[in-house]
């Protein structure tokens, strides 16, 4: 025996394994790189059942499915039709009736329950799906798109499945079984060509262009919707947009990037808006704005909370409130701890202090 570093296909080796019994390891089990690939309880695959076999599959068939140096006990679930005619192939989920370990392209065979014979085999090609309906024309047409499939293609089809959630790095990997370069390679391509999108976050994120798509016509009519009904604010919370949407806060981040450098939304801190939202005050409004304004620059320096100045106004106290934050917004008025004041008392303020500090250089308070 020689003991390496490293192994290669085709070499026989054994390997230390810490941390775990005899008793836990198993024929068929596999070993991976941690975090990287997830075991599946369902197949969806191509089946084909062999010509000389004397009957027909029926649904939800019990069979014995044999990959690589595994068994594992599954229902076949066939999605193109009531049954499977011997020298036929068909689509159809196996369900396994204890985890297991593939990846897509690799090949099984199946065998009756009882007797045990040989009955089939084919090729997986998805080892993550979601549960399938019986007839699914949907899932029928996802599995033809994926098996004629090249890497590149197969990368784009299972980001653009996975729609508004996207699909982080570490999933596509799992869910491909390519390696990091092809990967890589491939995604980087898709970006440049405008078909898919990338999160600059951490863990990062693949989102489809067609998926971007459907998220802006979403956030459009939320931020559209809320300046109809609000139209003294300036802006919608963005907490408020990622819930309505439920969006995951990579995806979010992603989609409020794109349609900020596309000089479609304008983000301030916490607060959106549409590019070309323009506050529009009735004549009333514009009215109680110019009076609320005045009513602050005869306060001067005084101190005077919010609720002392607005005491004298005899309007809604809900639209009140609106047009002081428009006023605070547009920083004609400073709210300094409790205490409100006008920008020009302010600035008239710091305007004494240098010009005392010009003269002397110590400041009595």
């Amino acid at each position: 025996n020689l003991a390496t570093d490293k192994a290669i296909a085709g070499q026989r080796t054994a390997v230390n394994l810490q941390g775990i019994s005899l008793e836990q390891v198993g024929r068929g089990q596999v070993l991976v790189p941690a975090k990287r690939f997830e075991s599946t309880s369902m197949l969806d695959v191509e089946l084909e059942l062999l010509p000389n076999v004397t009957k027909s599959m029926s649904q939800r068939t019990r069979v014995r499915l044999h990959h690589d140096t595994s068994e594992v006990m599954a229902r076949v679930v066939l999605l193109g039709g009531i049954e499977l005619i011997p020298g036929q192939k068909m689509f159809a989920q196996l369900r396994l009736e204890e985890p297991t370990f593939a990846l897509p392209g690799d090949r099984f065979i199946v065998r009756s329950y009882s007797p045990q014979i040989t009955i089939g085999g084919g090729k997986i090609i998805d080892t993550l799906p979601a549960k399938h309906r019986l007839k699914d024309l949907k899932a029928i047409d996802w599995l033809n798109k994926l098996i004629n499939a090249n890497q590149v293609e197969q990368i784009a089809l299972f980001i653009e499945m996975a729609g508004a959630k996207g699909m982080s790095m570490a999933a596509i990997v799992s869910r491909t079984g390519f390696a990091d370069v092809l990967l890589n390679k491939e995604i980087g391509n898709l970006i440049q060509s405008g078909r898919l999108l990338k999160s600059d976050s951490q863990p990062a994120y693949l989102l489809a262009k067609t998926a971007y798509e459907q998220l802006k016509t979403e956030v459009f009519k939320i931020m559209k919707d809320f300046h109809k009904r609000e139209p003294l604010q300036i802006g919608i919370n963005r907490e408020e947009v990622r819930e309505k949407i439920g969006f995951i806060p990579e995806i979010f981040k992603l989609v409020l990037d794109r349609l900020v450098v596309e000089k479609l939304i304008v983000s301030e801190k916490d607060i959106l808006r549409l590019a070309s939202h323009q506050i529009s005050l009735s004549s009333e409004d514009e009215q109680a704005k110019k009076q609320m304004e005045t009513k602050f620059k005869e306060v001067g320096f005084q101190a005077r909370t919010y609720d002392e100045v607005m005491k004298d106004f005899r309007i809604d106290t809900n639209k009140l409130r609106k047009i002081y934050q428009l006023l605070v917004n547009e920083q004609k008025l400073l709210k300094i701890g409790e205490f409100v004041f006008h920008r020009e008392a302010v600035n008239e303020i710091l305007d004494r202090i240098k010009g005392q500090k010009a003269k002397n250089t110590k400041l009595d308070v």
